[in-house]
């Protein structure tokens, strides 16, 4: 049997097998129900991405002429949407604040009057709307002529800036909510599918199956088309997951998802991909040296260490794309890089040559860390018992 139609077959049966299995279909759920609770649930509370709530106001008795325009621009300049209600009589607009109809109402000489305390940007919108009414009314009274008001009215230029070390244009809410989310669930993705791998590897070999597969399998051929085969669902989960979220966020609105975000999936699968497989083998080789699954779980404490502290580095790091030299330069190795680079480079925070060298370091970590799973894989796979140290793993792996 050639190896490709060897490992073909080991992942085909694993792909089977995972499928089928009960644990497979919850992690799916939840992770389906985590993205999009992440998105939705603070859509509802605070309202959605790119604009604040609507406010209702009132206008009751002889208000200051003009107020009405004011209102519409400067609530237009602070993208508050605001909808002006009139009101006979002071009693029914009190009763409108009360019954939560409106948020305020503006009565006779500008008073704004609230339920209990004004919100800070309705409160500005106003204030700065009932000012230029005055200062309009003021500049009346002076005998101006309509010529001389509009040159007094007219907007002055904008401050000019000149900077001497030029920066990147600051970054959007959806760009910021976009590397936050997308480190988070490379992160989830990368270590659960990983850690699959650990518990396939100590079951076969605790139940004996192993040795039924040894018999016609070489071990690199097990370990590799288990690999493969895990693999493969968590790029259809993960796939299946980033549409989710993308579906829930415009159908939200709780992100205003960046021009850059086709891109950022199209990275986020080329990653999980790498990332997987860097773990997935070290997952794999931890788990062929011991023979229970309480065992599996101190055993693979270390590797869980790291990819918890490139997690929280990667956290880190997105917040601030631009970073230091050495931050980014930490950003490119292989246990960082698989939840980094993809919230980076989606959002193109990054150069060219510094995805390259990533990849570049991504494929010879993957090359190595494969290399040392197979070997020690093979030398300790079917010894039963005590945990097998890693000199004579090493020793025997034989593949």
């Amino acid at each position: 049997m050639s190896p490709l139609r060897a490992i073909g077959l080991v992942a085909a049966r694993e792909v089977r097998e995972q499928i089928r299995s009960r644990v497979f279909q919850i992690i799916l759920a939840l992770m389906l129900a985590a993205v999009a609770g992440l998105i939705v649930i603070p859509a509802k509370l605070i309202g959605p991405a790119g604009g604040s709530k609507p406010a209702n106001v009132g206008l009751v008795g002889d208000v200051p002429a003009g107020l009405e325009d004011a209102l519409d621009r400067t609530a237009q300049q602070a993208n508050l949407p605001l909808r002006l209600l009139r009101f006979d009589r002071p009693e029914r607009a009190e009763q409108a604040i009360r019954d939560g109809d409106v948020q305020a109402v503006i009565e006779e000489g500008g008073v704004l009057v609230v339920r209990d305390e004004p919100g800070a940007e309705l409160r500005a919108v106003v204030a700065a709307a009932v000012r230029a009414t005055r200062f309009v009314e003021k500049l009346e009274t002076l005998g101006l002529d309509q010529g001389q008001m509009a040159a007094l009215l007219a907007p002055l230029p904008e401050l000019r800036v000149r900077a001497l070390e030029a920066k990147g244009k600051p970054d959007s809410p959806g760009e910021e909510a976009v590397r936050f989310i997308g480190v988070i669930v490379m992160f989830m993705a990368i270590i659960i599918f990983a850690s699959m791998v650990i518990g396939g590897v100590v079951s076969e070999k605790s139940s004996r199956v192993v040795e039924v597969l040894l018999a016609t399998l070489r071990p690199w051929h097990l370990l590799t088309g288990k690999i493969a085969g895990i693999g493969l669902l968590g790029l259809g989960q993960l796939a299946l997951v980033l549409a989710v979220a993308m579906a829930a966020a415009r159908t939200s609105g709780a992100i205003e998802l960046p021009a850059t975000t086709a891109s950022g999936v199209a990275w986020a699968l080329v990653w999980f991909i790498l990332g997987y497989g860097f773990y997935a083998a070290l997952f794999g080789a931890t788990g062929a040296l011991v023979s229970s699954q309480e065992d599996a779980q101190s055993a693979s404490i270390p590797i869980t260490l790291v990819a918890t502290g490139a997690y929280i580095f990667s956290i880190y790091l997105v917040q601030d794309a631009s970073g230091n030299a050495l931050m980014r330069a930490i950003a490119l190795l292989p246990p960082v890089a698989p939840f980094a680079i993809p919230a980076l480079a989606g959002v193109g925070d990054l150069k060219v040559w510094e995805i390259a060298v990533a990849i570049t370091l991504m494929f010879a970590g993957m090359y190595f860390v494969l290399r040392l799973a197979g070997r020690l894989y093979a030398g300790s796979i079917l010894k039963m018992g005590a945990r097998v140290n890693f000199r004579d793993a090493w020793r025997g792996g034989d593949m």
